[in-house]
């Protein structure tokens, strides 16, 4: 698929994983309009399902309008027969990225390295902190 030629036109989602000081996983459904780079949701849990996905992406289009397209990689939220059922009802069109190849979601994998970067990767005292890699 093409870049979104206009806002509105393709939201893509993703997950951003961490881990709290207390050892607790942290997960963080990202949702990005393609065209402007806007973040349009972050919404934070220890675990998201896709009944959940399925609630931020109605609110968001409640507020802001339908996309035409939604744009994901092949995780198991994003593929379950909950959220493909709700979108095909919704009559979107889905693009999912091939596994392996997350530059097909390139910007939304873009902005999510940002958001580690500058919101997640901090120690207590708003240290950037060194991850082993």
């Amino acid at each position: 698929m093409q870049r979104a030629p206009a806002a509105n036109h393709v939201w893509a989602y993703d997950f951003v994983f961490d881990t709290c000081a207390n050892s607790q996983q942290l997960t963080c459904l990202t949702v990005i309009d393609e065209h402007t780079r806007e973040a349009l949701a972050i919404d934070v849990a220890g675990s998201i399902r896709s009944e959940r996905v399925v609630e931020v992406l109605s609110r968001l289009i409640s507020e802001r309008g339908a996309p035409k397209f939604l744009r994901s990689d092949n995780g198991p939220e994003f593929v379950s027969t909950r959220l493909l059922q709700w979108a095909a009802n919704e009559g979107f069109q889905m693009a999912l990225s091939q596994p392996g190849k997350p530059w097909q979601n390139g910007t939304d994998e873009s902005f999510n390295g940002k958001f580690c970067d500058e919101c997640l990767s901090m120690d207590t005292s708003g240290t950037p902190r060194k991850l082993g890699l």
